[in-house]
């Protein structure tokens, strides 16, 4: 059945055969991390005919427009090699997972092999250099907003890509960010696909609310990915100078919970009102977690030190 399947899909008449006698010499293979450029990359796969009759080689398939594979026209004879060639674009990032299918005659039957192949296109590296290095509020009242601004100059030879930073800070006090490039002359441009070009920077704008109480100063760390997989970690300080006046605040789909004027929970809500997510913090550090998860009606229970999770219960829905 899995073998009409797949002829079914890729137009062959095939079979899978659990004794194959076209066989690759590896049953998988994964390329890492592939720097984006122009052009194409090849990989070379050996086959040997491990039967005792010529195999002929009629065709290959990657089923992905962006790859495809070369193959030996003449016919492999018992006991000798061949050489299929992946054949792949580098021009997008991100991750691929291809399977390569080589279909061969043998004996007048038809069969076909398959080889998984994984890889990621990722940026070149560049350099960056972050001004400030460090984010801090002014003392901010309870619910007061303030506006932060950070650059990052790109000092490197190749295009900076900056992602919208992801921060350790599960109580939504990061309202807002935006991201625009300047340039060398000083103008102001929207963050394209093109990147920040050598000598020009990024500048993060970052809005940010006290939604804490209590007089003192709570850090978390905004980390900035930058060209695939490089990150900067910018330490984030929210000064607070005044408790919270009420028990209890609603947002679009958050409840707020205070005691003697400082965050003790903060609720997520579904649409309908349920909760799907409760934080728990001490002096605005999240040291707990609850998720309910009705689908397995449990409920999840993670324990945090620092910004790490260290422990995890699990128990049925209801449970105390």
């Amino acid at each position: 059945m899995k073998g009409l399947i797949i002829g079914f899909i890729f137009g062959f008449n095939v079979s899978l055969s659990a004794q194959d006698v076209l066989v690759f010499e590896q049953k998988k293979v994964d390329l890492g991390n592939i720097v984006q450029h122009s052009g194409t990359g090849k990989l070379k796969l050996e086959v040997t005919n491990t039967g005792t009759e010529p195999v002929i080689i009629t065709s290959s398939s990657t089923g992905d427009g962006g790859t495809f594979a070369e193959y030996p026209r003449e016919p492999i004879a018992p006991g000798k090699k061949g050489i299929i060639t992946f054949v792949y674009s580098a021009d997008y990032i991100g991750p691929r997972n291809r399977t390569l299918l080589v279909n061969y005659s043998y004996r007048d039957a038809e069969n076909t092999i398959l080889m998984p192949i994984k890889y990621q296109i990722i940026l070149p590296q560049t350099t960056v250099q972050a001004s400030p290095t460090q984010l801090t509020t002014k003392p901010l009242a309870f619910n007061e907003m303030d506006t932060l601004r950070i650059q990052f100059l790109n000092a490197g030879h190749k295009p900076l890509h900056l992602d919208y930073p992801y921060y350790y800070s599960v109580n939504k006090e990061i309202l807002f960010v935006k991201l625009e490039v300047i340039d060398s002359t000083g103008k102001r441009r929207e963050v394209s696909l093109t990147g920040c070009l050598p000598n020009e920077c990024i500048e993060a704008m970052i809005v940010v609310k006290n939604i804490y109480g209590g007089k003192h100063s709570i850090s978390h760390t905004m980390d900035f990915a930058y060209n695939s997989l490089d990150t900067l970690n910018i330490p984030l300080t929210i000064n607070s100078n005044e408790n919270a006046s009420t028990s209890i605040q609603v947002g679009d789909r958050e409840i707020y919970h205070y005691s003697n004027g400082e965050l003790t929970r903060l609720d997520e809500c579904f649409f309908n009102g349920k909760i799907n997510m409760s934080y728990y913090f001490e002096k605005g550090v999240c040291t707990k977690t609850i998720r309910y998860d009705t689908y397995s009606k449990s409920q999840i229970i993670s324990f945090y030190s620092g910004n790490k999770i260290v422990k995890k219960e699990t128990f049925p829905l209801g449970t105390d």
